[in-house]
């Protein structure tokens, strides 16, 4: 069978999975209590899920590269000079599945693992919306986290991380943010934004603010970040100064996106920014201005990564919980049942978007369609 066709079923049959898990994790009894075990049939979608990410090959612009730093874990000056500035906790996990005699395409799976297991984890404590959160999450992640690897498995503690920090509960927190620093170290920005947004509900002031700001990050041109260029290197670590040095790649990254693309980028996070707005003090016992206010810092933020790839990094980590909003927002415009038809016919818009950015994916070049079976 053709290549391109078994990643199209693959992929999609994921898709499907995920509905149909958020549809039966969401199911009520009539004493309103959910009605099935979340674990036992979380287990299904997460090995699909696993197996369909973790097989996959040569998919991302990292991918190459993590296979060799697996490959030559026990000896990673013979494959980069640069070694030395891979964090610890990823540097363990790859020896110790090389002394395991484990091959790289199973450590590919564990990283798939444990970012799916960090998702359900997450979501459980959101299960009132897990109905459109699960597929949302990996419509917000699936792109990246096969480009951006490590980030995206240090993601996976920062989700494991935020209900003990949401409930105080610091020592199982400090572990679990060490160990997320200790796989990427640009998971330090969120302290920051957590402790903000934890303690402040209404960071930004109000929605005309955050409108007005989000405004001018579309404004915003590239060549007005270069000149604060020597100040970011002053204040970055030494060991990725090198990293901010090569401006053609992190400083002047040229996007090429079609108006399409940009019109729906904006229009879909215009459409959570101010949606989402409403529903702060309605959910405010869910957490949910918590991460309302992280996307809308990475909202903001987001635009100016379309130019730069420093800035894109770093908004990444915050831009991904629109899938958190807009769950929120799709919950109580269509299952509680809003009345009025604006709002529920942009909830839906918004929900077609997100759909429509992850089956276009399907639609590839065969090269980039590979699983570990095809090599």
């Amino acid at each position: 069978m053709d290549q391109s066709v078994v990643f199209f079923f693959l992929h999609n049959g994921l898709v499907v999975t995920l509905i149909v898990t958020g549809i039966v994790l969401s199911r009520k009894n009539r004493l309103d209590q959910f009605k099935y075990n979340y674990w036992l049939n979380a287990v299904y979608c997460i090995l699909i899920y696993s197996i369909v990410e973790g097989l996959r090959y040569d998919r991302g612009i990292d991918y190459m590269h993590h296979k060799n730093l697996i490959e030559y874990a026990n000896n990673l000056e013979a494959y980069w000079v640069n070694s030395d500035k891979i964090e610890p906790l990823f540097q363990i996990i790859n020896k110790t599945t090389k002394l395991l005699g484990l091959p790289y395409y199973l450590v590919f799976f564990l990283y798939s693992l444990i970012l799916i297991i960090a998702i359900f984890s997450f979501l459980r404590s959101h299960r009132n919306v897990i109905l459109y959160a699960l597929p949302l999450a990996f419509f917000a992640t699936i792109v990246q986290s096969e480009n951006l690897i490590r980030q995206f498995l240090a993601f996976a503690f920062i989700l494991f991380s935020i209900k003990p920090f949401l409930k105080n509960s610091w020592t199982s927190f400090g572990i679990l943010f060490f160990m997320a620093i200790s796989i990427h170290t640009s998971s330090l920005f969120y302290l920051p934004l957590f402790f903000i947004c934890k303690y402040r509900e209404r960071p930004f002031i109000n929605l005309y603010v955050i409108l007005i700001l989000y405004g001018i990050s579309w404004l915003w041109k590239a060549e007005y970040t270069l000149r604060y260029l020597d100040l970011i290197t002053m204040i970055a670590p030494t060991k990725y100064t090198d990293y901010i040095a090569i401006e053609d790649i992190w400083t002047r990254m040229k996007f090429d996106g079609t108006v399409f693309y940009l019109v729906r980028v904006f229009c879909f996070n215009l459409g959570i920014l101010i949606l989402g707005y409403r529903l702060l003090e309605k959910y405010k016992d869910k957490k949910f201005p918590f991460f309302y206010n992280l996307f809308v810092f990475g909202s903001i933020t987001q635009h100016l990564g379309l130019q730069s790839e420093l800035i894109y990094r770093v908004s990444l980590l915050f831009y991904m919980f629109w899938f958190m909003v807009l769950s929120y927002i799709a919950y109580d415009s269509l299952t509680q049942k809003n009345k009025n038809i604006w709002i529920k016919v942009v909830s839906v818009f918004l929900l077609i978007n997100s759909l429509y950015d992850c089956i276009s994916k399907t639609f590839r070049f065969e090269d980039i369609n590979l699983f570990v079976w095809n090599t």
